[in-house]
């Protein structure tokens, strides 16, 4: 697969009157898992929210997609 194919991993953090919203999308590997480390401890360092939503709708993974039964 040619990396112009698989996007990039990204979170980000939004603030929310319910407590930080981490929006995580793309592809979830071991080169993502940094990105997505920072982005929980960012949305945890405002303090002790009481809610922490973590969005994984629009994370994917190729390897589960391509392995047979899934």
């Amino acid at each position: 697969m040619n990396d112009a194919t698989v996007p990039a991993f990204t979170a980000v953090v939004r603030d929310t009157p319910a407590g930080p919203v981490v929006q995580a999308a793309g592809e979830l590997d071991l080169n993502g898992a940094p990105t997505l480390h920072a982005a929980l401890r960012h949305a945890l360092a405002t303090g002790r929210p009481s809610k922490l939503v973590i969005a994984l709708a629009d994370v994917t993974d190729n390897c589960l997609a391509q392995a047979p039964g899934w």
